[in-house]
């Protein structure tokens, strides 16, 4: 039996020691169709195609759980040059897909007639966070990338991570701190304190992601639309309670605030100060700072209406935001 780990740089499995002409060459979990499982063949002409179906059909082809014994059916669901995609079909079978983290799950291929190796051949299933720079050995304040969110619990067990704090509502919409929180998503910030570089290579990308959520929810009662957590006006001028600091995080690309107007545009990196206001409590000004971790300073991203020469708010960076002068 071969096992491989995931790429930390795609989300692709690479296998090696398999020399026969039609053998699956990756297998990765795409968390954005979480319903579906990619498999890469290193050629796929359409009589092994028709067999990798019957395969399918007689389960020879399973997603398997190793700590828990569960078995996954799936169906064949689509094909794009020599690459075959796997389809779960009941509720609760995407659920432990989407959960992949914490379920181990491998994609099991037994025996199969395409195989000329003819090998029982166990790939992991399993999607990181992606590429997060830290610096090592010191307090970061950060967010997760858009789309992807974790918990503490995988990021201490990567070995990247000593502490890690979010700042948090509870059931009273109040916020305070909290120790190691349970879900670590885009467009919230969180303290993490990184270990040395033997172990962080300036890097959190490892790290395990627990499920897929291009979108979060907003904290001012009301307000039931979904943020963009890649736009970060939306995150600034929707999360924030009036009047009262919370950490936020820039989930998209590098940021810049100007004070004039610019064209709007979700993905765009420039972002006009109005546009950053919460409407919904009548704010007039918003104050916003991220953390320097190679030089331990604070940055003054809303000095003049605007972040200042030379700087942008980085991608991934956690951020202090208060809105003020708002209704009361």
């Amino acid at each position: 039996m071969k096992k491989t780990l995931l790429s930390l740089t795609a989300s692709t499995l690479l296998v090696s020691g398999l020399s026969a002409s039609n053998t699956i060459t990756s297998a990765s979990i795409n968390l954005t169709d979480y319903n579906a499982t990619k498999i890469v063949f290193d050629t796929l002409d359409t009589a092994t195609l028709d067999k990798v179906k019957q395969d399918i059909i007689d389960g020879n082809i399973t997603i398997e759980n190793n700590t828990t014994d569960d078995n996954l059916s799936v169906t064949y669901d689509r094909n794009t040059s020599n690459i075959i995609y796997l389809h779960v079909t009941t509720p609760a079978g995407i659920k432990v897909v989407r959960g992949n983290s914490y379920n181990h799950l491998t994609l099991n291929v037994v025996d199969t007639t395409w195989d000329d190796a003819n090998t029982t051949d166990d790939f992991n299933l399993t999607k990181t966070i992606g590429t997060l720079a830290v610096q090592d050995n010191k307090w970061n304040l950060i967010t997760m990338p858009t789309g992807v969110s974790t918990n503490a619990k995988e990021m201490i067990k990567s070995g990247k991570a000593t502490m890690i704090w979010g700042w948090e509502q509870n059931s009273s919409n109040k916020y305070n701190w909290a120790a190691y929180p349970e879900r670590m998503e885009s467009g919230r910030g969180y303290w993490v304190r990184t270990r040395v570089a033997a172990n962080t290579e300036a890097s959190l990308g490892n790290v395990i992601a627990s499920d897929y959520n291009t979108s979060v929810k907003s904290d001012i009662s009301g307000i039931t639309a979904d943020i963009n957590t890649s736009n970060f006006a939306d995150v600034v001028s929707n999360m924030p309670i009036k009047e009262e600091w919370v950490l936020l995080g820039n989930g998209g690309a590098d940021a810049n605030i100007t004070a004039t107007s610019v064209a709007k545009d979700n993905n765009s990196t420039h972002y006009f100060f109005e546009d950053l206001l919460n409407k919904t409590h009548n704010c007039y000004f918003v104050s916003i700072y991220h953390w320097n971790a190679t030089s331990d300073t604070w940055v003054n991203d809303t000095e003049g209406g605007s972040t200042p020469t030379g700087i942008t708010i980085p991608a991934n960076a956690g951020v202090w935001v208060k809105q003020r002068l708002c209704d009361k």
